[in-house]
């Protein structure tokens, strides 16, 4: 039997994550707590924290977790991600987007920070700097479905109905089996009138659930 590295978070998070998959949240947070024994300033554990904080309800708790894995590494973009998402609970955009900036600044090659961003624009309401951000977005990482669906659904939003049928045609594309993407085109073709464009396994699809299902989002962080 494979031994575990105590020194190594890897091996605390992926314990931590069976033990949650399990309902055993208690016992996650044990596991964890038991790695920052061992490696108190580990970004990879406290950001672990941290999420399964928020999950547990417990915001303050994990609002101080992932400021202390952005103090142990600042160059950690992911914590700096799930802070971000936490101070959106907290009605704070400002902040959340302060967040979101420096994950981008520490990882331009990371494409979720680019799209919380760019989400975060889009529910303020400028969409011309949403527009921006989703066109870096799409750049670093053109295969991302999830980045295609939110930015056509704010431009079908906004009434740019064309523009949003090319954006949700090439997030197809990249993932013709994406039911996110899927289900935002059904609705567009849907609203155009365009029955006949709506594509058999979503047809039957009832537009009021499409509607909820494709509200601009961006995918949750690793947690």
């Amino acid at each position: 039997m494979a031994q575990m590295d105590p020194w190594d978070g890897r091996g605390w998070v992926g314990l931590a994550k069976v033990y949650e998959k399990r309902g055993q949240c208690s016992k996650a947070r044990e596991v964890l707590l038991e790695g920052l024994n061992m490696d108190p300033t580990n970004p990879f554990i406290l950001q672990t924290l941290g999420c399964l904080e928020v999950r547990g309800g417990n915001l303050a708790e994990a609002h101080r977790r992932f400021q202390q894995a952005t103090t142990a590494d600042p160059k950690h973009a992911a914590s700096w991600v799930s802070w971000g998402k936490l101070e959106e609970r907290f009605r704070r955009a400002w902040r959340a987007r302060q967040c979101y900036a420096k994950a981008a600044a520490v990882d331009p090659a990371n494409y979720y920070a680019w799209q919380c961003l760019a989400v975060l624009e889009s529910k303020s309401g400028d969409l011309n700097a949403a527009r921006a951000l989703f066109t870096k977005c799409t750049e670093v990482n053109p295969n991302n479905a999830a980045s295609w669906q939110a930015w056509g659904t704010m431009e079908r939003q906004a009434g740019n109905v064309d523009k949003a049928a090319d954006l949700l045609a090439r997030g197809l594309r990249g993932s013709p089996k994406n039911t996110w993407v899927m289900q935002a085109l059904a609705l567009l073709e849907w609203e155009r009138g365009n029955t006949e464009k709506v594509s058999p396994s979503v047809s039957s699809l009832r537009v009021a659930s499409a509607r909820r299902l494709v509200a601009p989002r961006a995918a949750s962080v690793v947690s």
